[in-house]
């Protein structure tokens, strides 16, 4: 027998009976493999993958694993403003953060901003005076009435950036702004912390984040071809929507989607399916590209 007493076997811990004083163990492979199996194991700032399961006007709901949910909400899914149900799609795999755990649902909430992303210094995740005199970013979460302006980092945490310093970035202060400060001080007990702009000899960029745009391709071409990688089908408030998952021949790394109406001026109309006319792994030839989704590289 596979479980012969004295085996030793590896597993992973999923629960705890305080009654029983018994652990809760799995051997499944993939439940060893995961990075969480339970909210609890959740650290802000944390980068996951996570499965699209739903997409509605709040937010998009996710799948961690089978035991843990997680909700991007509509302002944390993308740097620019955008139809939601057109940047993605149901049954797909996006890349996220912890921004952080709601203990009261039991649930993750994450970010896909790829400003939050793909930022690569230290990212804060709790008051702590360790921080002090760090660079970082945050969020505008809340322009205050004396001109300053509150931000907001992973795991709740929250900065005061004071009005002096708020004026600094002029018009380009607005809600949902990632900026890019340094901590002048923390008090854990209070939980408060105080900010100031990075001064231009730290931050060659700029204060404020802005995302880039996607670089097609490295030569100057506007006609490609492309692979299809699958031909999705969603249905979101009763309208179906179809689209093509794809990827450019010459780079894998830049994907692409394209929705009927932009497929062919010939195909006879109205077309039942495009799953009909692609498969995955055919090729389409010539492709343009109209422009970036969201920064999203697509």
């Amino acid at each position: 027998s596979f479980y012969s007493i004295g085996s030793e076997h590896m597993c992973r811990v999923m629960n705890f009976r305080y009654a029983d004083r018994c652990l809760i163990v799995s051997t499944r492979k993939d439940m060893l493999s995961q990075k969480i199996v339970s909210y609890k194991d959740a650290v802000p700032g944390e980068l996951l993958e996570a499965k699209v399961t739903d997409i509605h006007p709040r937010g998009l709901q996710v799948s961690i694993c089978e035991t843990v949910k997680g909700f991007v909400p509509a302002d944390q899914a993308s740097d620019k403003a955008v139809a939601l149900d057109k940047a993605f799609t149901v049954g797909s795999t996006i890349k996220c953060r912890v921004w952080f755990v709601n203990e009261e649902k039991k649930q993750l909430w994450l970010t896909a901003r790829h400003s939050l992303m793909n930022y690569k210094g230290t990212l804060i995740t709790s008051y702590d005076s360790k921080y002090e005199g760090i660079v970082t970013v945050g969020v505008v979460a809340k322009v205050l009435q004396t001109g300053g302006a509150l931000l907001q980092f992973f795991g709740t945490v929250r900065g005061l950036l004071a009005a002096n310093e708020a004026k600094r970035l002029g018009a380009e202060m607005k809600l949902g702004q990632v900026v890019e400060v340094q901590v002048t001080s923390v008090d854990a007990v209070d939980r408060k912390m105080n900010l100031t702009l990075v001064g231009e000899s730290l931050a060659s960029t700029g204060h404020v984040l802005h995302p880039k745009e996607a670089e097609f391709c490295s030569n100057d071409e506007r006609v490609y071809t492309a692979v299809v990688d699958e031909v999705s089908d969603s249905s979101i408030a009763g309208h179906r929507s179809e689209r093509v998952m794809l990827h450019l021949a010459s780079d894998p790394s830049v994907k692409g989607c394209l929705v009927p109406n932009l497929v062919s001026d010939s195909l006879d109309s109205p077309l039942e399916s495009i799953k009909e006319v692609f498969r995955k792994g055919s090729k389409m030839h010539p492709v343009a590209a109209l422009g970036s989704l969201s920064g999203m590289n697509r």
